[in-house]
């Protein structure tokens, strides 16, 4: 998002609109993703596959840092009041 003003420029979000920003900000700053979460100590993405049938499979992505703790965290807690797909 990128707003250049040369004056005093005030936006109003709404508190979706908040959350959705937030997120998005989050993923990008920890190299987070849709679908990851943290499971003995490994952080692991849900992939789903396809063939005949469709199902859920964990994909190993990196052994968990403190701030993959950190914001799976924040991320778990912004999602639970929030009814927004990214």
């Amino acid at each position: 998002m990128k707003i250049k003003a040369s004056t005093l420029v005030e936006v109003e979000l709404s508190e979706d609109e908040q959350r959705k920003i937030t997120l998005a900000y989050l993923y990008k700053i920890y190299n987070w993703k849709e679908g990851y979460h943290i499971s003995d100590e490994n952080v692991y993405q849900t992939v789903t596959m396809h063939g005949h049938d469709a199902w859920n499979d964990e994909v190993f992505v990196r052994y968990a840092t403190d701030d993959d703790y950190v914001v799976g965290s924040l991320l778990c807690k912004l999602k639970k009041k929030s009814y927004i797909v990214l």
